[in-house]
């Protein structure tokens, strides 16, 4: 009996595994969740969905439009959690002031809540960045977006979570900047000291200019120093900066 169900198992994860969604025109969203709903689906708790989705890499095909975009990825999630028998819902999220629109997965929790997965890839400056955020969608308000691994384990699903994340955002973005250009100073600076000293002699002239220079460089540097501390303390509950360009106001939410 142990071999049958083993054999079964193995059977299920072949069919799925054939079975991707695949690119090009697809039924409706509504359509194809009907089909693809599993009667035997049940909702698990946050650790359960969220290991699940660490561990899944349906976020990693490459993004075309119009051929596999955000309705291929939510389905092809929302396809995976249902072969796991997992309770989800296919979401078409409807956005002030724009006909585009935009599809994730909601998974209900046992014990945090309604959860709204978006594994659609990132586009940054023309290239493909894959991703696993966790969004914050409600009528409205303006989306936020959460990488999945950028949430803490003890973090309460609620707005003042996310409007927490969005507040610091500035002030991670800046202090980063911040850090940079003061690296970058720094840099400057002990190659003009190093181009003097490579001299085959030293004036009394350019004694002192190295003195000035350096001089600049050890408050540079404190300042350096002071600026990654101030990251570091962001860094512990942030992680690093995100994207924040997806801040359309969200209309409606129509879950199937």
């Amino acid at each position: 009996m142990r071999n049958t169900a083993l054999i079964l198992l193995l059977g299920t994860l072949a069919a799925g595994a054939a079975s991707d969604i695949q690119e090009g025109e697809m039924p409706p969203l509504p359509v194809m969740a009907a089909q693809l709903r599993n009667p035997d689906n049940q909702p698990f708790d946050w650790t359960a969905v969220r290991s699940f989705l660490e561990k899944d890499d349906s976020n990693t095909h490459v993004y075309k439009e119009s051929a596999y975009d955000c309705r291929h990825f939510s389905l092809e999630l929302y396809r995976r959690a249902q072969t796991n028998e997992m309770a989800c819902r296919l979401v078409l999220v409807q956005f002030a002031g724009t006909e585009v629109g935009h599809s994730v997965v909601c998974f209900p929790t046992t014990d945090k809540g309604d959860f709204f997965i978006d594994f659609t890839p990132l586009i940054v400056n023309g290239k493909q960045i894959a991703s696993k955020t966790v969004a914050m969608l409600a009528p409205g308000r303006a989306r936020i977006q959460v990488p999945l691994n950028q949430i803490p384990a003890d973090f309460t699903n609620d707005l003042a979570f996310f409007d927490g994340y969005i507040a610091m955002q500035p002030e991670l973005q800046a202090a980063a900047a911040l850090l940079s250009d003061r690296k970058t100073d720094l840099e400057d600076l002990q190659g003009k000291i190093q181009g003097i000293k490579q001299a085959p002699s030293t004036s009394q002239r350019q004694q002192k200019q190295i003195d000035s220079l350096e001089a600049d460089y050890a408050e540079k540097y404190r300042r350096y120093q002071a600026a990654r501390a101030i990251y570091g303390e962001y860094e512990k509950q942030w992680k690093s900066p995100f994207d924040l360009s997806h801040t359309d106001t969200v209309v409606n939410l129509i879950r199937f």
